[in-house]
């Protein structure tokens, strides 16, 4: 019972994983040494150490590579996000957009009839 309630959730979790990885693969995402020391900074902050036993911890744990691994899928996170936000437009400003258009339409039609009509009339 307890595999089928975290079914659904760990799912979700390994896709958004494969989604992350692949679209760090297709941007060419990297993970500059800066990057890992800036996070290393901030985990030495977290637990109140400094950033060489940080650096000593994960060596020793094996984590250097997870950690880098988590800063890509982040980037790949904040490209997804950023490119999102340029291309997509709310769902209310969309059918604004096509009222507006829909609109300028119907009055150009109009126009167009009663400069016909004027012209047949003559």
């Amino acid at each position: 019972e307890l595999k089928e309630d975290y079914r659904e959730e760990a799912k979700k979790t390994v896709l958004t994983d494969i989604l992350f990885t692949e679209v760090a693969h297709l941007e060419d995402i990297k993970v500059d040494e800066n990057d890992v020391n800036m996070e290393i900074a901030i985990m030495a902050n977290m637990y109140r150490t400094t950033p060489k036993q940080i650096v000593k911890a994960l060596k020793d744990n094996g984590q250097t590579q997870t950690v880098i691994s988590n800063l890509r899928q982040r980037k790949a996170m904040q490209f997804i996000i950023e490119h999102m936000a340029g291309a997509e437009q709310p769902a209310e400003e969309k059918v604004e957009e096509k009222v507006a258009v829909e609109e300028k339409v119907d009055d150009e039609k109009s126009a167009e009839t009663s400069t016909e009509t004027k012209s047949e009339d003559k």
